[in-house]
């Protein structure tokens, strides 16, 4: 019974480093992704004003989808950079939450998903999705 005991204790001293190691590195203010945090902190105070200032901050020709998602998105009031993970060596993926006030004066709260590619020491939007998708008009 008591090797029961010492594995179990052991296995839940593993899993609290594992946890520990795994919100450390996700944390957006870590020093693993400070640069990636300003470069979304920066891409939606642009995109507060309007896409085509957050246009800047996006990879390639990518910014189309964005008109879309910030058209249904109405005012943004704010947002919260709530974790920052490695996809890769030069890509990272970002899980934002924004709070809004929508056309109809309704207030709600998405959750976008931003994969960050990292060109010439910036880091920049690849790809873009949120769950405002979900608001959008269904066509019959």
């Amino acid at each position: 019974m008591k090797k029961f005991y010492l594995i179990f204790a052991l296995l839940l001293v593993l899993g609290g480093i594992f946890y520990t190691y795994e919100h450390f590195k996700s944390d957006p203010n870590s020093e693993n992704n400070k640069d990636a945090y300003q470069a979304l902190k920066d891409f939606y105070n642009a995109y507060i004003i309007g896409v085509n200032e957050a246009a800047k901050y996006v990879s390639g020709t990518n910014a189309g989808q964005l008109v879309n998602y910030r058209f249904y998105y109405g005012d943004i009031k704010s947002f919260k950079v709530e974790k920052i993970t490695n996809v890769d060596e030069s890509r990272k993926k970002g899980i934002v939450s924004v709070e809004t006030v929508k056309k109809t004066g309704e207030h709600a709260t998405y959750t976008d998903t931003i994969i960050m590619i990292q060109d010439n020491g910036k880091w920049l939007v690849e790809k873009y999705s949120s769950t405002s998708y979900n608001d959008w008009p269904k066509l019959p």
